[in-house]
């Protein structure tokens, strides 16, 4: 996937205000984390309050998210991982019934 720096100077003439949700981005197959960085200083608009990233060079996977912290102010950093650290999820929502499906 090929960038071009016309296309994220464009990007920011949008303001923040027309969208209030987070974004979720990676790069699969190519380490490259100027592409990474770049994708998500283009999005930071929506998500404004935290930027985070996930790189395992070794298996080539690039995976970042720019959250705006709405629900769990304190405590919904991303990415999230199992206890045993051997997996990583990033997404976008926020799940309601957490404490139900805690206990």
């Amino acid at each position: 996937m090929r960038v071009s720096k016309s296309s994220l100077i464009g990007l920011k003439n949008i303001t923040r205000f027309n969208f209030f949700m987070c974004a979720i981005f990676g790069i699969i197959g190519k380490n490259n984390d100027y592409l990474l960085k770049k994708i998500s200083e283009s999005q930071i608009y929506r998500g404004p309050d935290e930027q985070n990233f996930f790189i395992d060079k070794e298996k080539s996977i690039h995976l970042g998210s720019n959250r705006l912290a709405v629900v769990d102010k304190a405590g919904g950093q991303q990415p999230m991982f199992s206890e045993d650290r051997n997996y990583v999820v990033i997404y976008n929502g926020c799940i309601f019934n957490f404490i139900e499906i805690y206990h």
